[in-house]
């Protein structure tokens, strides 16, 4: 399995120090068939984080219309679902039923045979297992994990060796909570320890 994250640290890393790091992005990008994660694309990053995606791991709120015309025509689509209205959506979008999102009318261009769901299983192993959460009650939620440390967990359990770059959030600096999240867009740290992710979790990209 060969993952490559969101992370801004993705940026030049190519070009920067220190060697080792940048020899890994260079395997991960160049040499293997990455998997990527929510809506992080790669038209005008190539340099970065180069173009070829085997695997795209989404949940609704990360799903791209056209994300087949994004990605190849055999990318497969990994879906998460963070809770039961999004198995109700993946059903819907997958028989081409026009579904209501915050941005408008939505309709999945990715064919049926490209998705597969992620076992629920592998959200119990990292949030109770792997990061210690509690495990949740009526009152009390645990911490959902992020996709990307989902789609961590789910590789290092499937897979005989695991090649990951990108992962993890920016350091901080002088200007605490202003550090760029991804090596796309704008999001900023002060933004995520703010909102969290989309189900309440924190982790990493």
């Amino acid at each position: 399995s060969n993952g490559l994250y969101t992370g801004h640290l993705l940026v030049h890393q190519r070009r920067g120090e220190p060697p080792c790091a940048r020899a890994r992005v260079h395997v991960v990008v160049l040499l293997l068939r990455p998997c990527r994660i929510n809506d992080a694309p790669t038209k005008g990053y190539e340099e970065d984080v180069g173009s070829r995606c085997t695997m795209r791991v989404v949940y609704p709120m990360t799903a791209v219309k056209e994300q087949q015309a994004r990605d190849q025509n055999d990318t497969i689509a990994l879906f998460v679902p963070f809770k039961a209205a999004d198995i109700d959506w993946i059903l819907k979008v997958v028989r081409g039923v026009v579904v209501t999102m915050k941005t408008g009318p939505f309709k999945w261009d990715v064919p049926p045979h490209n998705v597969r769901i992620l076992n629920p299983i592998f959200m119990r192993v990292a949030s109770l297992e792997l990061l210690n959460n509690s495990i949740p009650t009526r009152k009390k939620r645990a911490p959902i994990p992020t996709t990307g440390f989902l789609t961590v967990t789910a590789a290092l359990h499937m897979c005989r060796e695991v090649h990951i770059a990108g992962f993890g959030y920016p350091k901080a600096t002088k200007n605490v909570g202003n550090e760029l999240v991804h090596y796309y867009g704008e999001g900023r740290m002060r933004q995520i320890t703010r909102v969290g992710t989309p189900c309440s979790g924190s982790t990493s990209p």
